[in-house]
Protein backbone atom coordinates (compact mmCIF):
# COMPACT_ATOMS: atom_id res chain seq x y z
CA UNK A 1 0.00 0.00 0.00
CA UNK A 2 2.79 2.43 0.87
CA UNK A 3 4.48 1.67 -2.45
CA UNK A 4 1.31 2.66 -4.29
CA UNK A 5 1.07 5.90 -2.32
CA UNK A 6 4.75 6.69 -2.98
CA UNK A 7 3.97 6.40 -6.69
CA UNK A 8 1.12 8.92 -6.34
CA UNK A 9 -1.84 6.53 -6.27
CA UNK A 10 -4.57 6.52 -3.66
CA UNK A 11 -4.78 3.34 -1.62
CA UNK A 12 -7.00 2.25 1.27
CA UNK A 13 -6.56 -1.05 3.12
CA UNK A 14 -9.72 -2.87 4.20
CA UNK A 15 -8.80 -5.31 7.01
CA UNK A 16 -9.80 -8.96 6.87
CA UNK A 17 -12.19 -9.12 9.83
CA UNK A 18 -13.68 -5.69 10.18
CA UNK A 19 -17.37 -6.12 11.01
CA UNK A 20 -19.69 -3.18 10.57
CA UNK A 21 -23.03 -4.73 11.51
CA UNK A 22 -24.56 -5.13 14.95
CA UNK A 23 -24.65 -8.92 14.52
CA UNK A 24 -20.95 -9.00 13.60
CA UNK A 25 -21.62 -10.90 10.37
CA UNK A 26 -21.15 -8.20 7.73
CA UNK A 27 -18.03 -6.29 6.82
CA UNK A 28 -17.29 -3.14 4.85
CA UNK A 29 -16.55 -5.11 1.70
CA UNK A 30 -16.82 -8.70 0.53
CA UNK A 31 -13.18 -9.71 0.22
CA UNK A 32 -14.32 -13.00 -1.35
CA UNK A 33 -16.27 -11.20 -4.07
CA UNK A 34 -13.29 -8.94 -4.75
CA UNK A 35 -11.00 -11.99 -4.97
CA UNK A 36 -13.36 -13.73 -7.42
CA UNK A 37 -13.55 -10.59 -9.57
CA UNK A 38 -9.74 -10.42 -9.55
CA UNK A 39 -9.54 -13.99 -10.84
CA UNK A 40 -8.05 -15.54 -7.68
CA UNK A 41 -10.61 -18.33 -7.27
CA UNK A 42 -14.28 -19.12 -6.74
CA UNK A 43 -16.68 -19.52 -3.84
CA UNK A 44 -17.08 -23.05 -2.49
CA UNK A 45 -20.07 -24.80 -0.96
CA UNK A 46 -18.63 -23.66 2.38
CA UNK A 47 -19.00 -19.99 1.33
CA UNK A 48 -15.21 -19.56 1.38
CA UNK A 49 -12.86 -18.51 -1.38
CA UNK A 50 -11.37 -21.62 -3.00
CA UNK A 51 -8.14 -21.26 -4.96
CA UNK A 52 -6.54 -23.93 -7.13
CA UNK A 53 -3.26 -23.81 -5.24
CA UNK A 54 -4.33 -23.34 -1.61
CA UNK A 55 -7.94 -24.51 -1.56
CA UNK A 56 -9.70 -22.67 1.28
CA UNK A 57 -6.47 -22.02 3.17
CA UNK A 58 -6.28 -18.29 2.50
CA UNK A 59 -6.97 -15.18 4.55
CA UNK A 60 -8.01 -12.10 2.65
CA UNK A 61 -7.56 -8.39 3.02
CA UNK A 62 -8.25 -5.90 0.25
CA UNK A 63 -6.49 -2.79 -0.99
CA UNK A 64 -8.72 -0.35 -2.84
CA UNK A 65 -6.70 1.81 -5.22
CA UNK A 66 -6.86 3.94 -8.33
CA UNK A 67 -3.75 2.21 -9.70
CA UNK A 68 -4.53 1.03 -13.26
CA UNK A 69 -4.63 -2.77 -13.32
CA UNK A 70 -5.23 -5.07 -16.26
CA UNK A 71 -8.48 -7.00 -16.03
CA UNK A 72 -7.73 -10.61 -15.12
CA UNK A 73 -11.18 -12.07 -15.62
CA UNK A 74 -13.07 -14.56 -13.53
CA UNK A 75 -11.63 -18.08 -13.53
CA UNK A 76 -13.51 -21.37 -13.40
CA UNK A 77 -14.49 -22.10 -9.81
CA UNK A 78 -12.03 -24.66 -8.35
CA UNK A 79 -14.74 -25.97 -5.95
CA UNK A 80 -15.70 -29.45 -7.15
CA UNK A 81 -19.06 -29.39 -5.30
CA UNK A 82 -18.10 -32.69 -3.67
CA UNK A 83 -20.08 -31.83 -0.52
CA UNK A 84 -17.29 -32.84 1.85
CA UNK A 85 -17.47 -29.52 3.71
CA UNK A 86 -21.25 -29.78 4.00
CA UNK A 87 -21.09 -33.32 5.43
CA UNK A 88 -18.41 -32.41 8.00
CA UNK A 89 -19.87 -29.09 9.22
CA UNK A 90 -20.61 -29.60 12.94
CA UNK A 91 -23.15 -26.78 13.07
CA UNK A 92 -25.21 -27.91 10.09
CA UNK A 93 -24.96 -24.39 8.71
CA UNK A 94 -23.86 -25.37 5.17
CA UNK A 95 -26.67 -25.96 2.70
CA UNK A 96 -24.68 -27.55 -0.17
CA UNK A 97 -25.68 -25.15 -2.92
CA UNK A 98 -23.30 -24.51 -5.80
CA UNK A 99 -22.26 -20.84 -5.83
CA UNK A 100 -23.01 -18.43 -8.64
CA UNK A 101 -22.86 -14.65 -8.78
CA UNK A 102 -26.65 -14.52 -8.26
CA UNK A 103 -26.82 -16.99 -5.36
CA UNK A 104 -27.97 -15.36 -2.11
CA UNK A 105 -25.76 -16.05 0.90
CA UNK A 106 -28.61 -17.75 2.76
CA UNK A 107 -28.80 -20.37 -0.03
CA UNK A 108 -25.19 -21.41 0.77
CA UNK A 109 -24.80 -20.95 4.51
CA UNK A 110 -26.82 -20.02 7.55
CA UNK A 111 -24.23 -17.51 8.78
CA UNK A 112 -25.97 -16.94 12.10
CA UNK A 113 -26.10 -20.69 12.81
CA UNK A 114 -22.37 -20.97 12.06
CA UNK A 115 -21.61 -17.95 14.24
CA UNK A 116 -23.70 -19.27 17.15
CA UNK A 117 -21.92 -22.63 16.98
CA UNK A 118 -18.47 -21.02 16.94
CA UNK A 119 -19.31 -18.75 19.86
CA UNK A 120 -20.61 -21.67 21.90
CA UNK A 121 -17.87 -24.17 21.01
CA UNK A 122 -14.94 -21.76 21.11
CA UNK A 123 -15.93 -19.06 23.60
CA UNK A 124 -12.93 -19.82 25.82
CA UNK A 125 -10.52 -19.26 22.94
CA UNK A 126 -11.60 -15.66 22.31
CA UNK A 127 -13.03 -13.47 19.58
CA UNK A 128 -12.43 -14.53 16.00
CA UNK A 129 -12.13 -18.26 16.65
CA UNK A 130 -13.33 -20.48 13.84
CA UNK A 131 -13.66 -24.23 13.86
CA UNK A 132 -12.12 -24.61 10.36
CA UNK A 133 -13.61 -28.05 9.80
CA UNK A 134 -15.11 -27.04 6.44
CA UNK A 135 -11.68 -25.75 5.40
CA UNK A 136 -9.93 -28.94 6.44
CA UNK A 137 -12.55 -31.08 4.66
CA UNK A 138 -11.97 -29.38 1.29
CA UNK A 139 -9.89 -31.57 -1.05
CA UNK A 140 -8.90 -28.67 -3.33
CA UNK A 141 -5.38 -27.30 -3.14
CA UNK A 142 -2.05 -29.03 -3.46
CA UNK A 143 -0.40 -27.32 -0.48
CA UNK A 144 -2.36 -29.28 2.09
CA UNK A 145 -0.58 -31.38 4.68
Amino acid sequence: MLALEREGYAAVYVPASQSVSDDGLRGMLSHKAAAVLCGLGGIGQNDLLVTREYGCGVRLGTVMTDYPVEESGVIQNPCTNCGSCVKRCPSGALVGTEWSIDTPLCDIIDAEKCSRYMKKAFQKIGRGAVCGICMAACPVGNNRK
